[in-house]
């Protein structure tokens, strides 16, 4: 059954549906999937309330299949946010890594719990769960939740490092030395979309240590998006000839954008 199939199912045989998937699929299969969307777009006290016992379930399976309902359930106003918290909440102290970690991607998606007991996961042994605890973090501006990050910005998964730049140097409004350092220090980053990341997240708070790298990304055979973006954010008109060169080779939006931005500018940042 695809999701069209699934939204014709009333609630009730929707949700018993749901259920029997748990035994006779795989976590990622697309008919799981399909079922999962087709709750969430189901804002009913009903649905809420089996997506919460399946939360509280010796199945491990059920209780993973509960944490992604109750994810973005009634999305974008998730009106079951704050009757969802404790119970996700309670998920985080699952024996299995899957349950937490599913509880940790339904917190970010609801933007709720506590920031001090999420980021007591950044320092988990499973880069999994540091991942999703990256993913439950970004967006917060508490001083627990930022530190949280900039310690999973150097961490040795390249996954937890991409999501933990990218949330600390986009998502996170917050400016201090602390953050400037972090993301300067991902600027050397092996992986070209982590310094691309930490390159935005620069040149969003105007740090000069954002030159000389924009001018390295666009210097390389194959410019990244990001150092497009970045230059766009902090316009310099000693960038215009590399991106005069590249609109040129291969015109887009971006590129036309961030070179406008620098030819208007009067007085460029010493390199």
């Amino acid at each position: 059954m695809d999701l069209d199939d699934f939204s014709g199912l009333a609630t009730s045989d929707l949700l018993d549906r749901a259920a029997t998937l748990v035994s006779e699929a795989d976590e990622d299969s697309d008919e799981r999937w399909a079922a999962v969307t087709a709750l969430r777009r189901r804002a009913e006290r009903p649905v809420f309330e089996r997506a919460a016992e399946w939360c509280r379930s010796t199945s491990t399976a059920h209780r993973v299949l509960g944490a992604d309902v109750l994810a973005q359930l009634g999305a974008p106003e998730c009106p079951f946010a704050a009757d969802s918290t404790p119970i996700l909440m309670s998920l985080l102290q699952a024996p299995e890594d899957n349950a937490v970690i599913e509880a940790l991607y339904a917190l970010g998606h609801l933007r709720v719990g506590p920031s001090p007991a999420i980021a007591a996961f950044a320092q988990h042994s499973s880069k999994r769960v540091r991942v999703a605890t990256a993913h439950a973090l970004v967006g917060r501006d508490e001083p627990t939740a930022l530190d949280a990050l900039r310690l999973l910005t150097d961490d040795p998964d390249i996954d937890v490092r991409n999501w933990a730049t990218f949330g600390l140097g986009t998502l996170c409004n917050s400016d201090s030395q602390e953050i400037r350092d972090a993301l300067a220090a991902r600027l050397a980053d092996d992986d070209g979309e982590i310094r691309g990341e930490a390159l935005v997240g620069l040149a969003r708070r105007r740090d000069e240590r954002a030159i000389a790298a924009i001018f390295a990304e666009l210097a390389r055979d194959e410019v990244p998006m990001l150092a497009i973006e970045a230059a766009e954010l902090m316009p310099s008109r000693r960038f215009v000839p590399a991106l005069q060169a590249l609109f040129d080779s291969a015109p887009d939006d971006a590129t036309s954008r961030a070179l406008q931005s620098c030819e208007a500018v009067t007085d460029a940042p010493a390199a």
